[in-house]
């Protein structure tokens, strides 16, 4: 029993599943830095907002006038552009230029100031969705590598136990080979989580696949989130989704009251002149009026189909509110509910199952016990540990989401 006496004190006190950073550790912050500055979808929105920032004054622009010269010459084919004697020739210009009655020009331009103000929303959205998506990636990894490292661990310890033991063969040996073997699996199907984080890191970095990274420092304690009413609040005043919401309900109801104007028709004025020969200089003032012969089929048409239409942007709006309040109300739910069994599994659970473990061992020195009872018990031990991993990782990528869905900071960036 002597082996079985120091398997007993190797395994005694099972270590947390957290330790020390590493010197030169990976930092949530220079990455989200990183991706802010070089991130593709983040440049793509930026210069979609920079272009539609300059519609509004070109909708506001008059339309370009009209030259129009002309040369009229009554028989025979012409010499010259020469007025010969006795000759009804004559030359002349006229330069018109439509002009919007009733505000129109001023509509056009609060629409596309409407329009402008959706891509900047849409690219805060972008800013926001990068920032969210870097977290997540670097919580998963911390996760993936905090969970590597445990099973690890465990899996040598176990190993090592299990040679210790003065029994070479007991009932139950290939099951429990079996699950000690299956360790080897989850740690590779988490070497390949990592890596597929690494490369999702350095793709929102705009950077090579290949591009080493060094290890984040250990997964901490998320803290608990803010109170939904609070939370709730905030989406409903800052989320980027439903504010472009809001802006598309405005652009809409613009664009029904330019559809009510499009019934008066926008005059064009011309004026002109034309020279005669041995005749008086001839100047010209004009004004042309579009006849409004199809305002059944074509200006209540478009106004039935604006007016539709802004119907549409309030219902989606109203939609996306219930959907928001409702995603808010989850994330929160999932949040609480993964620090309070983070807790559970600290204080309570993972204890007691290392004394259990302690017991069985005991158990199994005084031969009460055989040692499939113990590495049952250590298995137990080990999914509780990795439960508690979960449970934070679980509670971090809640507060990520709802940090997008508010612009509030719930979690320090450096990591912990």
């Amino acid at each position: 029993m002597l082996r079985a006496r120091w398997a007993l004190g190797l395994l005694l006190a099972l270590p947390s599943p957290r330790a020390a950073p590493a010197a030169d550790t990976l930092e949530l912050a220079d990455l989200i830095a990183e991706a802010l500055a070089d991130s593709p979808q983040l440049r793509a929105a930026r210069a979609a907002h920079e272009a539609a920032a300059l519609r509004p004054r070109q909708e506001r622009a008059l339309p370009n006038p009209i030259l129009s010269p002309s040369y009229v010459r009554g028989g025979g084919l012409p010499s010259g552009l020469a007025l010969e004697p006795e000759s009804s020739n004559h030359l002349g210009a006229m330069i018109s230029q439509e002009l919007p009655i009733a505000g129109k020009r001023q509509l056009h331009g609060e629409i596309a100031a409407s329009e402008t103000a959706v891509v900047l929303q849409e690219y805060e959205a972008t800013r926001l969705a990068v920032i969210a998506r870097v977290k997540q990636a670097y919580h998963r990894l911390q996760h993936a590598e905090a969970a590597i490292e445990l099973i690890v661990r465990e899996r040598d310890r176990l190993r090592r136990l299990r040679r210790s033991s003065d029994a070479p063969y007991f009932l139950g040996q290939s099951a429990q080979d079996a699950q000690v073997n299956h360790l080897d699996l989850r740690v590779l199907e988490l070497g390949r989580e990592r890596q597929r984080l690494v490369e999702e890191l350095n793709l929102l970095r705009a950077r090579s696949f290949d591009a080493p990274l060094p290890s984040p420092p250990p997964l901490g304690a998320p803290p608990p989130p803010p109170a939904l009413a609070e939370l709730s609040e905030r989406a409903l005043r800052s989320a980027p989704a439903l504010r472009t919401a809001h802006q598309r309900v405005e652009r809409e109801r613009l664009d029904v009251e330019l559809a009510r104007k499009q019934f008066w028709p926008d005059p064009t004025l011309s004026f002109g002149y034309h020279r005669l020969h041995a005749s008086p200089d001839i100047f010209e003032l004009r004004a042309d009026f579009a006849i409004p012969l199809q305002r059944r089929d074509r200006e209540q048409a478009h106004l039935s189909e604006r007016s539709a239409a802004l119907e549409e942007a309030r219902f989606r709006a109203a939609a996306l509110e219930l959907e928001l309040l409702w995603e808010v109300r989850a994330l929160h739910r999932q949040a609480q509910v993964a620090v309070e069994q983070k807790a559970t599994y600290a204080d309570r659970i993972i204890p007691e199952s290392r004394k259990a473990l302690n017991a069985y061992l005991a158990g199994y020195e005084g031969g009460v016990v055989d040692f499939m009872a113990v590495q049952e018990s250590f298995m137990s031990t080990l999914e509780y540990q990795l439960s508690y991993l979960d449970q934070a990782l679980s509670a971090c990528l809640a507060l990520d989401r709802l940090e997008e869905l508010t612009g509030l900071e719930l979690q320090a960036q450096d990591g912990s």
